[in-house]
């Protein structure tokens, strides 16, 4: 493996992160403004 590999996976493994952190967050939201339980 290149350090560029290493470099793309690190990026990469961020953006998942952030995105899965973001669609948990608007999930959340759309849960609770959805139906109030």
């Amino acid at each position: 493996m290149t350090p560029y590999t290493i470099e793309a996976i690190f990026i990469y493994s961020m953006v998942a992160v952030f995105i899965g952190t973001l669609f948990a967050y608007l999930y959340k939201e759309v849960k609770k403004g959805g139906d109030e339980e």
